[in-house]
């Protein structure tokens, strides 16, 4: 499933908020039920990388996996840090 002109099929901006902490736990039970095959490359952004780390820790509380996912800090204002 991986995009031949990005680096991850997915990326959560906003990952430390409320929605982007379910989401990040939402994930890591869809890659769980998947074949292999169809499993999918992440990673996970925001403003924070140590929210960012606390969020991680909280999905891996929640549901018992160790996350080893890529985590990036961007400006949320200068957009060329999302391209």
């Amino acid at each position: 499933m991986k995009s031949e002109s990005r680096q991850y099929d997915m990326v959560i901006f906003g990952a430390t908020g409320c929605t982007g902490k379910a989401v990040i736990v939402e994930i890591v039970q869809t890659l769980e039920s998947l074949p292999e095959e169809d499993r999918f490359t992440w990673a996970i952004a925001g403003r924070s990388v140590s929210g960012l780390e606390k969020a991680l820790k909280l999905a891996e509380n929640e549901t018992g996996e160790i996350l080893d996912c890529v985590k990036s800090f961007t400006d949320q204002y200068h957009t060329s840090s999302v391209d």
